[in-house]
């Protein structure tokens, strides 16, 4: 009951932020993913290719708020278990 109660209030907080917060988090973990879980850089677009997967990266991350906060804990769950000698530091 007690963790109903949290995801809640967790859920009320991430409807009530503003567009640009939640536009820069969802570009914050684009960079993350790309970077951290696929060792690419998340740059800029250059070619075709860097559009089809600068879309995929920022659907991965725009999915993490769908579903909150259990999507967020999953995408936690995914970064831990990367080898941290394949994440790249910094």
């Amino acid at each position: 009951m007690e963790t109903s109660k949290i995801e809640n209030e967790c859920l009320i907080k991430l409807q009530q932020l503003d567009i640009d917060l939640i536009i820069f988090l969802i570009l914050f973990l684009s960079f993350k993913i790309s970077s951290q879980l696929y060792n690419l850089n998340f740059a800029g677009f250059h070619s075709s290719i860097d559009y089809i997967y600068n879309d995929q990266v920022i659907s991965e991350a725009s999915s993490i708020f769908l579903n909150w906060p259990h999507s967020f804990y999953t995408f936690l769950n995914e970064f831990k278990q990367k080898p941290k000698n394949n994440r790249q530091t910094g």
